[in-house]
């Protein structure tokens, strides 16, 4: 790797340890939410939901999107730029509503 590149990946792995320390090379974590319109939107909504109940969006280092993934992944990146909660779950998680309440 030459040192320009080599540099980048070490200033985002600092920035990915200041986040989740234990963070080494071999266990980055990726999201991907892949694409097909408003139906992957849907779908990639009630993994994003899933995860932030379980308080797992926290686990990942890196988010892949396309297409219909890409609504909800950059919506997912706007909530956690913004500064009224601590933890990306807890951003998620309140803005879920109950199981019961979700259901037609």
């Amino acid at each position: 790797m030459h040192g320009g590149a080599k540099k980048i990946v070490d200033l985002e792995l600092e920035s990915i340890k200041n986040r989740r320390p234990e963070a080494t090379p071999q266990n980055l974590t990726g999201l991907a939410l892949s694409g097909g319109g408003i139906r992957s939107a849907s779908f990639s909504l009630g993994v994003m939901q899933a995860l932030a109940r379980k308080n797992w969006l926290n686990r990942f280092d890196y988010l892949s999107t396309v297409s219909g993934g890409g609504y909800i992944g950059s919506s997912l990146t706007w909530l956690l730029r913004a500064k009224a909660c601590i933890t990306p779950s807890e951003k998620l998680a309140d803005r879920i509503p109950p199981p019961d309440r979700a259901r037609p």
